[in-house]
């Protein structure tokens, strides 16, 4: 499932590109004048404005995104150990020697007689 949410992904961000270079080559003669601030720049192509947006806002996806995936890695592998830790609890357990099987078994036939008189009474 996972491969199918990557494909899809893939699909929307090539196609925003293809439209993003769409749109970019129609507007490549245009000019805009940015005002920053206190920064004014006058006569800029619409084109190099776009593509600088797109650059910081890549930028600040991973600003904010890699703290999170690392925080998530970090939590990954806590809850792989955990899981390493218990699936080791889990085979001791099974291991361990199964004392008084032995007289469970020996007085279950024993109480199969004691009802079976009792019903046939």
């Amino acid at each position: 499932m996972a491969a199918v949410y990557r494909l899809l992904f893939l699909i929307v961000v090539v196609s925003l590109m293809i439209l993003a270079i769409a749109v970019g080559i129609q507007n490549g003669v245009e000019e805009v004048d940015l005002n920053l601030l206190m920064w004014s720049w006058n006569g800029i192509p619409l084109v190099v404005v776009m593509i600088e947006c797109i650059a910081f806002g890549m930028f600040l996806t991973i600003v904010i995104g890699v703290p999170y995936e690392i925080r998530l890695w970090a939590r990954l592998r806590a809850q792989r150990k955990q899981m390493r830790t218990l699936k080791g609890e889990l085979d001791n357990m099974r291991n361990l020697p199964l004392s008084g099987l032995e007289e469970a078994v020996a007085e279950e036939p024993a109480k199969k007689e004691e009802t079976e008189e009792e019903t046939a009474e």
